[in-house]
């Protein structure tokens, strides 16, 4: 159980960090 919490939790972890990535690319003025 919890292996299942931690995992639960990388994986939120992993797409907040690419929709922050996402969002720095999408509002960077020199792209």
């Amino acid at each position: 159980m919890r292996f299942k919490d931690h995992l639960d939790t990388s994986l939120e972890a992993s797409v907040y960090r690419e929709t922050w990535e996402a969002y720095l690319i999408a509002t960077s003025p020199d792209r």
